[in-house]
């Protein structure tokens, strides 16, 4: 009965050309407690069979995809760890949390450190924390998103520290990237997070700096550095709210956001003009993720929603027990793996049918 419930005020909020019939349960088909401690990240290597999580416990585990069991745990400097990410060829990883990321290479049937990276913060050359990072550049290059603001770039074959955008500030008590992704074409970064805007970035000339900035910059006169602003959205009731998740689509079509105000903002992902504002949960959206090869798109706050990305309706809805802190969808577009705050790993299966199709027929 609560289950209906649930559909039923999902569906209201969704608005009076929403369709009963069409909305349907994305089916749980794996569940593990993993910590008393919330989890924060989970991800999937590039070829499915691995599923990386990280949580405050300061732990990695790897799990087998076909089995869901631990293969591999790797542990970090004590810290909470926050975010994982793998380098396409699936053979590196780098997992942070506070004051450094840790590389990890696979040799053989062992997870091996290879660097450890300084992160940049309170005034200290290792001070600073990371709430994501992405591989890029064919691995080539790792992004590194601070809680002071800052993008660090670093050339992965000498571990160089190449570029460090600091451009995007925010509130003092709090202006940390929560997310990174890449366009599709590769050369634009989207970074946003509790930072006031949501920018994105591309390399190329610097702007001439003006006022004070004038005066504070050097000679830094190419790099990766905002190309398009937006700001953060505005609650009626004066309360600050910040962007907790971004992405684009496969085809670069749209850019979906979500945050601490349960709105799903669907953007253009090539003018960046808003087309949508969804009410998609109560409480937080904190994590979303499209499908790779079907016009859909995942969301997930307390209740996990599949979302037709031609209508933007709600095909598939399934409250969860705990909030979501992040999800990943597998490359084949089958398992959705849900990080909870209450330390929880949940896998889910697509629904037994979907309006979605493929973004190539689009």
């Amino acid at each position: 009965m609560l289950w209906f419930a649930a559909i039923t005020l999902s569906l209201f909020l969704q608005g009076p050309d929403s369709d009963a019939s069409e909305v349907r349960e994305l089916p749980l088909r794996h569940e593990t407690k993993v910590s008393p401690m919330a989890l924060t990240h989970a991800e999937f290597a590039p070829d499915g069979k691995t599923l990386a999580t990280t949580g405050h416990d300061g732990s990695l585990r790897l799990w087998n995809t076909e089995t869901w069991e631990v293969e591999h745990t790797l542990t970090g400097n004590q810290s909470p760890l926050w975010t994982v990410a793998f380098a396409p060829d699936g053979k590196t990883l780098a997992m942070a949390g506070d004051f450094e990321v840790m590389v990890y290479e696979r040799k053989k049937q062992a997870w091996e450190l290879e660097e450890s990276l300084p992160v940049e913060g309170m005034g200290q050359p290792k001070g600073g924390s990371v709430f994501d990072l992405v591989f890029a550049n064919k691995g080539k290059s790792l992004f590194v998103g601070t809680f002071e603001g800052a993008v660090d770039v670093w050339d992965t074959k000498k571990w160089k520290l190449v570029d460090q955008c600091k451009e995007h500030r925010g509130q003092e008590d709090g202006q940390m990237i929560e997310f990174l992704h890449f366009h599709p074409d590769g050369k634009t970064l989207l970074a946003g997070g509790k930072t006031l805007q949501t920018r994105l970035l591309r390399h190329g000339k610097i702007p001439k700096p003006e006022g004070k900035a004038k005066q504070q910059s050097k000679t830094r006169k190419k790099g990766w550095t905002t190309v398009h602003a937006i700001p953060e959205p505005k609650r009626d009731d004066g309360h600050p709210t910040h962007r907790m998740c971004g992405q684009f689509s496969p085809d670069g079509k749209w850019l979906a956001l979500g945050g601490t105000d349960g709105l799903l903002q669907v953007f253009d992902g090539e003018t960046y003009e808003e087309r949508q504002s969804l009410s998609a949960h109560t409480g937080y959206s904190a994590a979303l993720a499209f499908h790779p090869n079907q016009a859909l798109l995942f969301t997930a706050g307390k209740d996990l929603k599949l979302w037709d990305t031609q209508e933007w309706q709600v095909t598939a809805l399934t409250p969860m027990p705990a909030q979501a802190q992040h999800l990943s969808v597998a490359p084949d577009g089958q398992t959705i793996a849900i990080a909870g705050t209450d330390g929880t790993l949940r896998i889910y299966g697509m629904p037994a049918a979907t309006t979605g199709t493929d973004p190539d027929e689009r």
